[in-house]
């Protein structure tokens, strides 16, 4: 598994819960500054 895989994987549960947005974006770019 690549590491987008594994992102999209990761951000799908944020993507359903749109109230935990804020909380998303923040390790959204944690990872792609990981990555």
């Amino acid at each position: 598994m690549t590491r987008r895989q594994a992102l999209g994987l990761f951000s799908l549960p944020f993507a359903g819960m749109r109230s935990s947005t804020a909380e998303a974006r923040p390790l959204r770019i944690v990872c792609l500054d990981d990555g």
